[in-house]
């Protein structure tokens, strides 16, 4: 686990942005709600998408602050297993069924990823805070610039091959990584709802991002969806392609 994170002044707007999204939750309005929705249930739907799965340490120790506890107190919630933690740094296509793309659309990410993750430097998210939106609890991974100047990249480079990211997000300003470790069939239950609140500044600390990975899956990277279709390290000369 990599303790030197340091935060910025993008750390300091994705704070605020996270506030901005609790009080919207709060007084019911919907845009948190419209961007949080897929349909885990069905695990017939494929998306395409770019994510960095979570180190086996902090997996651990989310699942025994996090996902333990909370389990108990509300089963007919989906909690995630520890090797689905993940970290979506930068969609393609969103979860649909049947799939909407192939192989062109698969080597076309895979051309953008290799241009820009290569050249760009690792960065580390810091965890801090669950979040409960309508269908899913979250955890907030916080970092600095280098994530918005990746992102930019990427953007650019997923436009110029023609695979432009089909996701709708909280914010077209600001992003940040969100973790999620459950999602809900039905609204929780109040012990739940209660937890979740005492947990609301819960500190996991940081870990360094060096590698992503694109990959297709379900809506909840369960294991048997999983087909991994490129590797990219950050800050060398080429990525590591698998077909």
């Amino acid at each position: 686990m990599n303790r030197s994170f340091s935060p910025d002044a993008y750390t300091d707007r994705q704070r605020a942005l996270i506030d901005s999204i609790r009080r919207d939750l709060a007084s019911g309005a919907s845009r948190a709600a419209e961007a949080s929705r897929p349909d885990f249930e069905d695990r017939a739907g494929r998306c395409l998408t770019s994510l960095i799965e979570v180190p086996t340490d902090v997996a651990r120790r989310v699942e025994c602050e996090v996902i333990a506890p909370l389990r108990a107190l509300d089963p007919s919630a989906l909690f995630y297993e520890p090797e689905q933690l993940h970290v979506t740094l930068k969609n393609v296509r969103t979860v649909k069924s049947p799939p909407d793309f192939g192989p062109r659309e698969i080597a076309a990410a895979d051309r953008a990823f290799r241009a820009v993750v290569p050249g760009a430097p690792a960065f580390s998210y810091d965890l801090e805070g669950l979040v409960p939106l309508p269908a899913s609890i979250v955890l907030v991974g916080y970092t600095d610039a280098r994530l918005h100047r990746l992102l930019a990249g990427l953007d650019a480079a997923l436009a110029a091959e023609g695979v432009p990211d089909d996701k709708r997000y909280f914010s077209q300003e600001v992003f940040m990584g969100l973790v999620t470790v459950a999602r809900f069939r039905e609204p929780p239950a109040p012990a739940l709802v209660e937890a979740l609140a005492a947990r609301r500044g819960l500190r996991l600390g940081a870990f360094e991002v060096t590698s992503a990975r694109l990959v297709t899956c379900d809506a909840v990277y369960g294991p048997e969806s999983r087909r991994l279709h490129g590797e990219y390290r950050f800050g060398v000369d080429a990525g590591v392609s698998e077909g």
